[in-house]
């Protein structure tokens, strides 16, 4: 099994994050503040950088930036970077989405279109899927979400998927065992 630490995430124009840096440099590090502070923001730019969905495990959700008026700010690139250690060699995913304006021929009608683009160790990533394939390789969402998110076994997982996954982990077997005669 692979180590796996976090080195650094940097956050751009994610949500309600303008710009942040948070350095780990694989170090055990404590987020805390007052609710509406932005803890769950950094946890949804990780999860989004890596698996495109938020700590609710959605992948339609509000990421980009609201003005006062709950309106998305437009002509923003948002961005995010993990850099993590992975058996203590540093390994940098990127994702960023250029905002792009767009203007209809006949109609005249404007509209904004989301452009994004991947990165791993600086190196474009062609394709969504390519992109998606390289970062399962080095680990799994499931297993990931399991041990980074302290609500996600009990609060995402039915109650099949949650006694599904106890079973294959063979505790209800072993307690089985313990408790025929």
């Amino acid at each position: 099994m692979k180590q796996i630490q976090i080195k650094s995430i940097a956050i751009r124009n994610f949500k309600g994050i303008k710009d942040f840096t948070l350095k780990a440099e694989g170090n055990d590090v404590e987020v805390s503040g007052d609710n509406d502070a932005g803890k769950t923001t950094i946890y949804d730019a990780f999860l989004w950088c890596l698996f495109h969905k938020d700590s609710k495990d959605r992948s339609q959700f509000k990421w980009k930036p609201l003005d006062p008026d709950n309106n998305y700010i437009h002509g923003l690139q948002t961005s995010v970077t993990v850099e993590l250690l992975i058996d203590g060699k540093s390994k940098e995913f990127h994702k960023e989405i250029n905002e792009t304006k767009r203007t209809r021929r006949k109609t005249k009608e404007v509209f904004y279109e989301d452009v994004p683009k991947y990165y791993i160790d600086a190196l474009e990533i062609s394709t969504k899927t390519q992109y998606d394939e390289l970062v399962s390789e080095i680990v799994d969402q499931q297993k990931f979400k399991n041990l980074t998110s302290v609500t996600y076994f009990c609060e995402q997982l039915s109650p099949e998927e949650r006694r599904l996954k106890i079973a294959d982990n063979g505790s209800l077997n072993r307690s089985k065992e313990l408790i025929q005669p």
